[in-house]
């Protein structure tokens, strides 16, 4: 792996001051000097063995696939190889980037338990609320599993929007393939594209290039 010397915590909240909750941006300035960013674009792959570089990562921004995992699709805000360094057990995977722009840090356990000493009751309770906030989202997808497909389909995009920010006129980069959105909801590539070709012919949703919008009575309803 190809680590930067140091993580520049002005660089980030250029970056993703728009991505973060405020529980991320307390815990990276922890993080600041006792974690080093990575940078992946698209295609990029990259093997991890935690027996041979203990530690974990946290994917800022972007999207990854796991390979042999049972949550193979990462994207903003998740842990990764997080519980297994606190157990102790082994983690080992291949990390295939699939956005565009992909920023990951690594915080290497050494450095991760100097901070948790430096602050003590901090770190902890900080990546369970960053978990909490990520697993709330996710339990959303949960709940809809009986629901339509387009009801679905628009509950995933909405946890998409949440995790990557919109800009001012609330468009969202689509970070994800078309069957990545299909494994998020259940349900097939083909109908995943039949279904939102039915939504964006209704007004409920706009395509542009890589991006959408949501129209805001759908979010609100």
């Amino acid at each position: 792996m190809e680590h930067t010397t140091e993580l520049k915590a002005q660089y980030v909240w250029e970056s993703f001051e728009s991505l973060l909750t405020a529980n991320q941006r307390a815990l990276l300035d922890l993080f600041k000097n006792n974690g080093v960013l990575e940078h992946h674009t698209e295609g990029n792959r990259i093997y991890f063995n935690n027996q041979t570089n203990p530690g974990f990562f946290w994917l800022l921004k972007g999207v990854i696939k796991c390979e042999g995992q049972p949550e193979k699709l990462r994207i903003s805000g998740d842990f990764i190889g997080l519980r297994e360094m606190l157990e102790g057990t082994i983690f080992q995977s291949n990390f295939d980037f699939t956005a565009t722009e992909n920023l990951l840090l690594f915080v290497p356990k050494e450095q991760f338990l100097r901070a948790q000493q430096e602050a003590p009751g901090l770190v902890l309770p900080l990546i369970k609320r960053i978990h909490a906030e990520v697993t709330h989202l996710e339990s959303r997808m949960v709940h809809l599993s009986q629901r339509k497909i387009e009801q679905r389909i628009l509950a995933a995009l909405e946890l998409l929007q949440k995790r990557f920010g919109a800009d001012a006129d609330f468009w969202v980069p689509m970070r994800i393939s078309t069957e990545d959105l299909a494994g998020m909801i259940g349900s097939s590539k083909q109908t995943v594209t039949k279904k939102i070709k039915q939504l964006c012919d209704e007004g409920i949703l706009e395509l542009e290039g890589q991006k959408f919008r949501i129209s805001q009575s759908a979010v609100a309803s």
